[in-house]
């Protein structure tokens, strides 16, 4: 089914019926689809700087020992550290832990890269957040029996 297909047939339904998105889905036999970026930031840190690759990382908000991790890399987790992890108890779970401040643009611009490369494959791709999509559609049928 091409992609506007599916969309003017669940939009159709809608009016006709005035029922709910899900109940629409539900009739068109759609599938769901959630993706979430694990480590998001962290990770868009580590692939845009090679000598982070494979080590313990947290993104801030600004660079100060009195703020909090807003996202920390697998490495980080596996210490225990995460989100919401001060940088100074960071600091003293691992002295060699990378502090890097956020990058706003930077993950809106790869977020934005990822719509774009799902919507290229996929039909019915919703934005939930900045690392989180969910597709309802037909075409999610094929990712799930592959």
């Amino acid at each position: 089914m091409p992609k506007g297909d599916a969309h003017n047939a669940w939009k159709a339904l809608f009016d006709k019926y005035k029922l709910d998105y899900g109940a629409i889905m539900e009739e068109l036999n759609y599938n769901r689809l959630f993706i979430d970026m694990d480590s998001f930031y962290a990770s868009i840190e580590q692939q845009d700087n090679l000598s982070y690759v494979n080590k313990p990382l947290i993104v801030v908000p600004c660079k100060t020992d009195y703020t909090c991790a807003i996202s920390a890399s697998l490495e980080a987790k596996k210490l225990g550290i995460k989100t919401g992890t001060s940088v100074l108890q960071a600091k003293a779970k691992c002295f060699d832990i990378i502090v890097v401040e956020a990058r706003p643009m930077r993950y809106v611009e790869m977020h934005n890269k990822l719509v774009k490369i799902l919507n290229n494959h996929l039909h019915g791709v919703k934005v939930l957040s900045i690392d989180e999509k969910g597709v309802w559609s037909s075409s999610v049928s094929w990712v799930l029996e592959s």
